[in-house]
């Protein structure tokens, strides 16, 4: 199911690509421009997701949006719930999450693919655990947002 709905949102970003005529919609300076753009907000996000604000991690999703860290599909629709437990987090030794390797998948105006390579570090500097999440970003009202968030680990406490 993960390996569907993957190769399904790859296979429309790449759609969305190009225009009718085969030609590519943004030309290589915009694209980097954009490669650029998306990985300082991956960046940014790992930066305030070890703040340990539950707040300030939010608003880098859109809400609703979708979670795939199991074998099931989790749709997150309420606004009042934290995504993390930051608190449980904290029982596993994490100490804060550092990226590894960002790649932008994929770059249009309005839709982007996010690989991030990241491990979570104990007090000692020692990874915990290292693994991959895709982000798939929206452009919303001028705002980039997580619309669908798929991790790879299966034991990675979220909340």
């Amino acid at each position: 199911m993960k390996k569907l709905i993957l190769t399904l949102g790859l296979i429309a970003g790449l759609n969305s690509l190009y225009a009718e005529d085969g030609t590519v919609k943004i030309t290589p300076s915009k694209e980097l421009k954009l490669r650029q753009e998306l990985k300082a907000y991956i960046e940014k996000l790992i930066e305030d997701f070890n703040t340990a604000d539950p707040v300030k991690y939010k608003s880098y999703y859109h809400i609703p949006h979708a979670k795939v860290s199991t074998t099931e599909v989790e749709w997150i629709s309420d606004n009042n719930i934290p995504l993390v437990d930051f608190d449980k987090l904290r029982t596993t030794g994490w100490v804060k999450s550092t990226a590894n390797e960002i790649e932008v998948m994929y770059a249009s105006d309005e839709k982007a693919l996010v690989r991030l390579n990241f491990s979570r570090i104990n007090k000692d500097g020692e990874a915990i655990v290292t693994t991959n999440a895709i982000y798939t970003l929206t452009k919303i009202n001028n705002k980039w947002g997580i619309s669908v968030l798929f991790v790879g680990a299966n034991d990675l406490p979220l909340n």
